[in-house]
């Protein structure tokens, strides 16, 4: 008899003691109630370890696992993940809450959807936001007041000014033929929304990534949707605690390059191609329809693509390399004439020409490969470019890398 529980739920804990209690009372709370907590301590030097324990005496479904040093919250997933029993796996980080009903509406998906019960496709949905008293002396945001609506929540023992919950931000669904793209635009995913099959992990034998303090649940999705289709479900699963102490709030740019380097990462490891596994069965893309896909998110020069390393063309490298190899001098041809016309458009003080005369000699390109391109060369080259206060901030992070020592350019 399989007396492994339906869901594991993973957390990391680092110096979060001030909100673990209500975290884990928040899961312990879940209306579907077939579930195992694994909490990770990251080698926390507040009393959060010790209150977790105390919890761990009063419901065996909550285990504690003790890491003897800090190495960031990828390192700490990949230990929960390995100690998990469930079938499926959810997230919730140590300060954030989950609503009563997510485990049960995640359940309802998984039990009317082939493709997840499979672990060939996963499901993330929608999340509340908590803005504490300390985010509160500063400003929420002018357009979750007007547009969302604002409930004042019951004051709680840790923190009794009055905190405010909101709808988050309203999310884009990509379809499912664009949905790995998308994540060159920007991350669509809330980590604490997702619900995964232990085996889609298994299968491609997934870890999150350790050189990524700040961004390695978007590296995660972004590997992840390469071989298994991200399914959104309208519903809200969890509560984001939005206060000074979360990485988001210490430093935003911090994810932002993360997330740059993890894409850079991507197209240095995959042929285009190869981005659209998950779609050999039942869409198949036309290569008409993939090169349509792909110049529309090329052109998206506000997204992740460029953010952080200026307007550097691998992934307009990847697609002249597609179609350069399929040998259809056409398609070379109408990528040249979209780009020559909106080179006429835009002018030659546009910030990315230089993509767009690229996509324009395609013709003369080919046959063409695809080179890797340096992350950190980039970044620093993109980072002389930017205004003095910006590049001494950026100089400092792009040093303190993770991925800068001790991996070289040529592992990427």
């Amino acid at each position: 008899m399989d007396e492994s529980p339906y869901f594991s739920v993973v957390m990391p804990l680092y110096n979060h003691g001030r909100y673990i209690v209500s975290s884990i009372s928040s899961v312990l709370q879940s209306t579907f109630q077939d579930f195992e907590l694994i909490v990770v301590d990251d080698a926390s030097t507040d009393n959060g370890p010790h209150l977790v324990q105390k919890l761990t005496e009063l419901d065996s479904r909550v285990r504690l696992i003790r890491s003897k040093r800090n190495g960031g919250c990828a390192a700490a997933l990949n230990i929960a993940l390995a100690s998990s029993r469930g079938r499926y796996v959810c997230w919730l980080s140590s300060d954030d809450l989950m609503l009563a009903d997510c485990l049960a509406r995640h359940y309802k998906a998984i039990v009317n959807d082939p493709e997840i019960q499979r672990g060939s496709a996963f499901i993330y949905s929608d999340c509340k936001h908590l803005y504490s008293s300390d985010v509160l002396t500063k400003k929420v945001p002018e357009s979750l007041i007007s547009h969302q609506g604002i409930v004042p929540l019951t004051p709680n023992d840790q923190n009794p000014k009055l905190n405010l919950l909101v709808n988050g931000p309203e999310l884009y669904i990509p379809n499912r033929e664009s949905a790995i793209l998308h994540f060159f635009r920007h991350n669509y995913i809330y980590g604490n929304s997702i619900c995964i099959n232990r085996e889609s992990f298994l299968r491609e034998d997934l870890q999150f990534d350790v050189r990524l303090r700040n961004a390695q649940d978007f590296a995660m999705w972004l590997n992840l949707s390469r071989t298994t289709v991200p399914k959104f479900q309208n519903y809200h699963s969890t509560v984001i605690r939005m206060h000074d102490e979360s990485g988001t709030s210490l430093a935003p740019y911090k994810g932002i390059y993360d997330s740059a380097f993890a894409l850079v990462e991507f197209c240095n490891k995959y042929r285009l191609e190869e981005f659209f596994k998950y779609l050999q069965s039942p869409v198949v893309l036309t290569p008409f329809e993939l090169i349509n896909l792909t110049l529309d998110v090329v052109c998206c020069w506000s997204g992740f693509l460029y953010q952080c390393v200026g307007f550097i063309p691998y992934l307009a490298d990847r697609l002249i390399e597609y179609v350069s190899q399929m040998g259809e001098v056409r398609y070379l041809d109408e990528i040249a004439n979209i780009a020559s016309a909106a080179i006429e458009q835009v002018g030659p003080n546009f910030p990315a020409i230089g993509i767009l005369r690229r996509l324009a000699s395609a013709p003369s390109l080919h046959p063409f490969s695809y080179r890797r391109y340096d992350f950190i060369a980039e970044a620093t080259k993109h980072m002389a470019n930017l205004q003095s206060e910006e590049r001494h901030r950026v100089a400092s992070y792009l040093a303190s890398l993770s991925y800068n020592q001790p991996f070289s350019s040529h592992e990427l």
